[in-house]
Formats: C-alpha cells, structure tokens, sequence
C-alpha cells in the first residue's frame, strides 16, 4: 500500500474545513461588532388623544316663585287722631271713642279722659273712664324711684322689671291690682321734655274683674285691647 496518496488527500479536508471555522468566526464577530456600533432607537408611545367631553344637557331649575307678603291691614286706618301742641303728642283714637279733658281747675296735671260713647264702663254704679291719659311737671328728675314716691308709695309693688317703649321712648309699667292709691292697674311712665306723661286704664275695675287675671271679663279685655291699639299710635311732635 502506498502512504503517501491517502495524506495528500487529508490536507485539502483540513484547510477547508478551517478555512470555514474562520469564516464563521469572522462573520459572527462583525455582526456582533456591527450591531453595538448601530445607535440604539427609543420608541415613545404616543398617548392617544381623549374626546373633549360632551356638556351635559340637564337643563338648570327653575326658581321657586318666591311669595308675597300679605300686605299688614292698619286696624287704626280710619281712627280720629287728637293732637296736643301744648305738651307735644298725638294718637289716634276709636271713631266711637271720644276725648274729654279731665283737667281740674288749677290742677298742675293735665289729664284727659277717653271713654267709648257706644258703651258705657261702670262701676260700683258710677260710671267708669276706661283709659285717661295725664300729663305734669318733671319735678323728680326723670327717676321712676323718685316718682314712686308720697301719694304714690302704694305703686311701688305694682312696678315691673320690665319696659315697654312708646313713641320710641322707654315706659316704665305698673301693673297689679290698682288697689293701694286707687291707681291705674295697667300704667305706663315716660319721662321726656321736661314732662311726665302717664297712661293708664280703669279695666280692672269694669266688671269688677281681677287683674291678675291673665283673662279677665270681656269689659277688661275690651278696655285693654284699645289701650294697647292707642299707644302703638302714639307720637311726640316736638
């Protein structure tokens, strides 16, 4: 057998068979090298844009209609009106009512007299001036203390805590049983100007009702509900 052709034969396979280990190689290594060498894209996703929303279509409320006020009747609407230039008032008075003056001659106080000429008030027999209205000297100082004096002692058990006011002036009340001086059982005390101005109703003594009552006969509610529709219109015009 002869070597020597059977070696000649390997060496062709060999370096073929390198050749294509480094051409493999060398192709694997520049691809790798190429792709490092490429500049890495970023991908941003674009957010998709929304829909403006719709307005809504709810149609607004409506406003409730708002009420009118009743209009205020004016129960003295068609009442007399009596007016004094002399001490500087006024008030309106039941068109059944009448005013007289009380005064007594030479009397520093000046009082008038209101009496309801469709009824008569009486008592014991004699008739009765519902409500009077007087009018004197400040001579005390515009003190209630003060005035509750002398004669009028009695009428300190009858003064109450509270006020009232009267033509936008603070009344001082007297209220109880008118007993002790023969006093009025529901009195009101101003002070102003210079003058003491009283009001007062004879109701406890029409029907010879109690007034502590809180209800007392018609004739006391009658009296008083006038008493209280004259002061409300009551004035000081100067």
């Amino acid at each position: 057998m002869n070597p020597e052709p059977e070696k000649s034969l390997l060496l062709p396979i060999l370096l073929s068979v390198l050749g294509a280990t480094v051409v493999g190689g060398g192709a694997y290594y520049m691809g790798v090298n190429q792709s490092q060498n490429q500049p890495t894209v970023i991908v941003t996703a674009t957010p998709v844009p929304t829909s403006t929303p719709i307005a809504s279509s709810t149609p607004s409320p409506t406003p409730s209609p708002t009420a009118t006020p009743a209009a205020t009747i004016d129960s003295t609407a068609n009442w007399k009106t009596y007016t004094d230039t002399k001490y500087g008032f006024s008030f309106k008075y039941p068109p059944t009512w009448a005013v007289k003056n009380n005064t007594a001659k030479n009397d520093p106080v000046m009082e008038l007299a209101l009496v309801d000429t469709a009824k008569k008030y009486t008592s014991e027999g004699s008739d009765l001036f519902p409500i009077v209205f007087g009018v004197a000297k400040d001579d005390v100082n515009s003190s209630i203390d003060t005035y509750l004096t002398g004669g009028r002692e009695p009428l300190k058990s009858e003064l109450q805590s509270e006020t009232a006011i009267i033509a936008g002036k603070t009344a001082y009340v007297l209220k109880g049983s008118g007993t002790g001086t023969g006093g009025y059982s529901n009195e009101r005390i101003i002070f102003n100007g210079g003058y003491i101005y009283s009001f007062g109703t004879n109701a406890h003594l029409a029907g010879h009702s109690n007034i502590n009552d809180p209800i007392g006969t018609p004739e006391t509610q009658a009296i008083n509900k006038v008493f209280e529709d004259i002061l409300s219109t009551f004035k000081f015009t100067k």
